[in-house]
């Protein structure tokens, strides 16, 4: 019994949000193909390979103009107007941590609180 506690042990903690959400978003950033794993398949069937591909370009773009180095910004929940809500999670550039509000951030949405594959992604900026 002690033996199976500790192979229990061994394995790794699943990702949580924000852990998913920095991995997608650093390869999105660096513009690596790896992003996509991290998209939830009703998005990549939505999307086609061509619209994945699309939708990250914008992403790589911010990341060579302004580099990799991110950190957490918010996280939450999204009310819809029927009631229902989704929860985000917000990443912004480090460069930027001491502005009020960011004048860009990068913002990620899941299906539910234990979805780990993103279902919607974008990249915000203030008007």
């Amino acid at each position: 019994m002690a033996a199976c506690g500790a192979l229990a042990q061994d394995k790794p903690p699943r990702n949580t949000q924000v852990q998913a959400t920095r991995q997608f978003l650093s390869a999105a950033l660096r513009g690596d193909t790896a992003a996509i794993r991290w998209l939830a398949p009703e998005l990549r069937r939505k999307l086609g390979t061509t619209g994945v591909q699309q939708a990250l370009a914008p992403l790589a773009v911010a990341g060579r103009r302004r580099g990799t180095d991110i950190e957490l910004y918010k996280l939450g929940y999204w009310l819809e107007a029927d009631g229902s809500s989704r929860p985000f999670v917000a990443y912004a550039w480090a460069a930027d941590s001491l502005l009020k509000p960011k004048r860009e951030w990068l913002q990620v949405a899941f299906r539910d609180s234990a979805a780990r594959q993103v279902l919607e992604f974008e990249l915000r900026a203030v008007k």
